[in-house]
């Protein structure tokens, strides 16, 4: 388990320093970054139908793109600087970020070994047929892999199916027994892959995989360049509302009957009131207690709203919340109905509700 050795570990006294500055944050009643995205890039191999967070499709919709990707004394400073705040949790994302596999290699290392932080990596893992790679990543201490999984059988929308990788799960399952890392697998819902929900739950479930099923869905806050695809996305039409509870009830069946989600019920119920476009479903809280940080360092209040929030991590304190609070408020306003990302949604639930994710059963397996 290593979310818990990163606490309790062999190393007790860098760990308890660094669970004290956890500590001290927590204790101040200030909001601060328990966990955090670091992008270190917006480039991708992949072109999936859903995803609007990418090099190419921001240009698509007339964005601006980051001029430039931190090196790597950056990313460690980075590192460093959500250390100090507190961050006990760091996901290294993209893009996709194995296109950048040696800064990666050292900045998870860095990370892990020397601030004692726990490690994710979200990954389609198109470049991780290379065994001696997911060797390295195991070696540097990585936490948990993180692999998109939207179908066994092929799956032309994304690409991410057992069909182009199945050699990658044989090599990542080698690598876990070796070096212990989580292994999971989100699914993201859209209208072409329904029928692969349950195939890609007993993959899971066979392979002692976490798994993390969502709808795909639109940029919450939508630019003026936003094209939508008719065929991913789901609506509130009576036949949409149909298709998303009949998913809804399955997964919480199965869930029922012991498959391990990341995701408590109240994610699949919300996710029905969602499809419907019901109103106060939930109260996100991007910004406050996470913050996502752009390839050129520039703080972002979530992986999913395009615009940043005017300034880098460079500039970051403690105190970032009282200068951004305006700001990050004003994005909740607009965005919290249009928008139910998992793991928002779950970072708030668990937070206000520490129990619950000892009853979900992840815990054991990272």
């Amino acid at each position: 388990m290593k979310l818990l050795h990163r606490f309790f570990g062999p190393h007790h006294h860098r760990n308890a320093i660094h669970n004290l500055e956890y500590l001290q944050s927590l204790l101040s009643g200030r909001p601060f970054p328990v966990w955090a995205y670091i992008l270190l890039t917006r480039k991708c191999n992949l072109t999936c139908s859903y995803c609007y967070v990418t090099e190419d499709k921001l240009k698509e919709m007339g964005l601006s793109t980051p001029k430039k990707e931190m090196d790597l004394s950056e990313l460690k400073y980075t590192v460093d600087k959500l250390a100090s705040m507190g961050t006990r949790w760091i996901s290294f994302f993209g893009g996709e970020p194995t296109l950048r596999k040696r800064e990666l290699l050292k900045v998870i290392e860095y990370a892990s070994k020397s601030k004692q932080i726990f490690t994710q990596l979200p990954t389609n893992a198109f470049l991780l047929k290379d065994e001696t790679y997911v060797e390295n990543l195991g070696q540097a201490g990585i936490g948990l892999i993180d692999v998109s999984l939207d179908s066994v059988a092929r799956f032309d929308a994304s690409k991410k199916d057992l069909y182009h990788r199945e050699e990658v799960f044989e090599t990542l399952f080698r690598g876990r027994e070796r070096h212990r890392y989580g292994i999971k697998t989100n699914l993201v819902l859209t209208k072409g892959n329904l029928d692969q929900l349950t195939p890609v739950m007993d993959f899971a479930d066979r392979h002692n995989i976490i798994i993390s099923i969502r709808l795909a869905f639109r940029p919450p806050i939508k630019p003026t360049g936003w094209k939508e695809e008719t065929d991913v996305f789901f609506s509130s039409d009576p036949e949409d509302v149909k298709m998303v509870d009949d998913a809804a009830n399955t997964i919480l069946q199965r869930k029922a009957d012991g498959i391990v989600t990341t995701e408590p019920n109240e994610y699949y119920h919300a996710m029905k009131r969602h499809v419907r476009g019901e109103a106060g479903i939930w109260k996100c809280d991007a910004g406050k207690h996470h913050l996502t940080i752009d390839s050129d360092g520039a703080i972002m209040q979530c992986s999913v709203l395009l615009d940043g929030l005017g300034t880098t991590v460079f500039e970051l304190d403690k105190r970032y919340f009282e200068k951004l609070e305006n700001a990050i408020e004003d994005n909740l306003r607009k965005c919290n109905d249009n928008c139910l990302a998992a793991a928002y949604f779950c970072s708030r639930h668990y937070r206000n509700n520490p129990t619950s994710i000892f009853a979900q059963g992840f815990l054991e397996k990272l």
